[in-house]
């Protein structure tokens, strides 16, 4: 077969797209992006288009709104506009609330931290400083070296996901980091999707956050709560990419086990990996319920010290 123009991708989007490779029989084609950013820059480039395979179907940049304005929310170019300028969606007000009431109502971790004496700190020592002590200040020391951690949370919704709690999902992934953060981790995030036809499998990753950089509420507000970002954002990369099975057509794949994604991505067992709501048990009709199931679900106890209720 004469390669076609959407073929060399590979080398268009060198690092990017990657060349397929082959898991327990299964062919993955991977696209990797280090944040929404370079997502965006790809998506504005105008990537082609498989029409190998999807040559008798629309693009869902180009769906028609009229017909699909509550499936996708909103146009494509709305949907662009949003990873560059900032998700401004009725979600973003109710994750604020839903995270204040959190934050003042949860008791599950302790600083694992101590006040000792020092030359420098944010607290004078009043007897130190009477005696003309050297150690004239307190301050906060780290009781343990700094761990790391990576998650990887499915950013894909399943048709039994209630969108309340997709929401509680993200309130909940925020305070889990923060959790982890003042107990002496530094944590990286990783979103990703992965979607499955016959024997080849298209496998999204997104990086939110690096060790040492922080996670911003809004940030992870549109890959993980928004259906436009799925069928209008997502639906167009997997366009760009080089399937052979003309199956993709139309359908754009099923979901995966969570259990066959860890065996195909070959996600460290010390790695969290967090999957749909429908999977971790996540119903959304109280945030404080979804609260008891996610941080079961992640075994937090294996992270932090829980103070008991």
């Amino acid at each position: 077969m004469i390669e076609q123009d959407y073929t060399k991708n590979y080398e268009r989007y060198e690092g990017i797209i990657k060349r397929p490779y082959e898991v327990d029989g299964v062919k993955i084609y991977e696209v990797e992006f280090l944040g929404l950013n370079e997502l965006y820059d790809f998506l504005s480039s105008n990537p082609p288009l498989n029409d190998f395979v999807f040559s008798s179907f629309k693009s869902h940049g180009d769906m028609d709104d009229k017909h699909f304005a509550e499936f996708y929310q909103f146009d494509y170019s709305k949907a662009l506009e949003y990873l560059h300028g900032g998700y401004a969606e009725e979600n973003i007000e109710r994750m604020f609330e839903l995270k204040k009431l959190f934050d003042a109502e949860t008791k599950y971790y302790v600083n694992k931290t101590r006040v000792v004496k020092s030359f420098t700190g944010s607290r004078i020592c009043i007897n130190g400083f009477v005696s003309n002590s050297p150690k004239k200040f307190y301050r906060l020391e780290r009781m343990e070296e700094k761990k790391f951690v990576t998650i990887h949370i499915n950013m894909s919704f399943s048709i039994q996901d209630v969108k309340s709690a997709v929401v509680n999902r993200g309130v909940l992934l925020k305070n889990f980091i923060d959790m982890l953060e003042n107990n002496n981790y530094s944590v990286r995030l990783n979103s990703f999707m992965f979607l499955g036809k016959k024997d080849e499998a298209f496998y999204l990753k997104i990086h939110l956050k690096d060790n040492n950089s922080n996670l911003y509420l809004d940030n992870i507000m549109y890959p993980l709560t928004s259906n436009a970002f799925l069928r209008r954002l997502v639906f167009r990369v997997m366009e760009s990419v080089p399937f052979q099975i003309k199956d993709w057509n139309g359908s754009y794949g099923g979901e995966v086990t969570e259990e066959d994604i860890k065996n195909l991505l070959k996600i460290p067992d010390k790695d969290i990996c967090i999957g749909t709501p429908t999977q971790i048990g996540l119903k959304g009709n109280s945030l404080e319920e979804d609260a008891v199931k996610f941080l079961d679900y992640v075994d937090v106890g294996n992270y932090v010290r829980v103070m008991k209720k």
